[in-house]
Parts: C-alpha cells; structure tokens; sequence
C-alpha cells in the first residue's frame, strides 16, 4: 500500500487568544475575501494527546497529519489579555485505507504505547 500522501505542503498559521474580541479585529476579519461561493459546512474530528507537535484531523475520507515543527511568539499584552504567535505545520492527507506503517508512525508521533 502507498505511503505517498495525496497532498503535501509546509505553511505558517498565525494565532491570536483572547479575552475579549476587538471590534477593530472583528472589522479586519469581516474584510477578508470570501473563500468559497456558498457556506460549507464541515465536520472535522481531531486525535490530539498533550505535549505531543501532532495534529490528526479526520475529515469525510481523508486523514491530515499536521505537525509542528516550530512556533514563534508575536506579541503578549497582558493589559488586553491577548497573545499572538505563529506556528510553521508540515501537512500531509492521506485517503483511507491507510497503510500499517502510517498507523504506526501517528500511534509513535502521539505518544501511543505500542501503536498497531
């Protein structure tokens, strides 16, 4: 069985945590372009364990693996009860059924005693 995800890409995300939702902020986001055409709805599931830089999305029949391969902190305002920083993730989907070795390398990724 191939081990080849379908799709491959590193990117940056960028983070914000919040008390409070800036009505300056919530302006800049209603700016955005819209992405798609029509609302979408997704159900996304998530297999995540603490202190582990895996992320396993399961969406409709894809399985995404993210992981962190590093952070960089923007700005902490503890007046505003706000932090920023941005997290650079490999992503990698797959198509179910997924191989044996995949399996294992997610179970060893989160720290799963003896993965399948």
């Amino acid at each position: 069985m191939n081990v080849t995800p379908k799709f491959s890409e590193r990117l940056w995300e960028w983070r914000l945590f919040s008390n409070i939702l800036h009505k300056s902020l919530l302006n800049v986001i209603q700016e955005l372009p819209v992405k798609f055409d029509r609302p979408t709805k997704m159900t996304d599931n998530y297999v995540w364990t603490p202190d582990c830089n895996l992320n396993i999305k399961l969406r409709e029949q894809d399985l995404k693996i993210k992981e962190l391969i590093g952070f960089q902190p923007c700005k902490m305002d503890n007046a505003l009860g706000t932090t920023t920083y941005a997290e650079q993730w490999t992503t990698e989907v797959y198509s179910f059924p997924i191989p044996t070795l995949l399996m294992k390398r997610i179970g060893k990724g989160l720290g799963i005693r003896n993965p399948p």
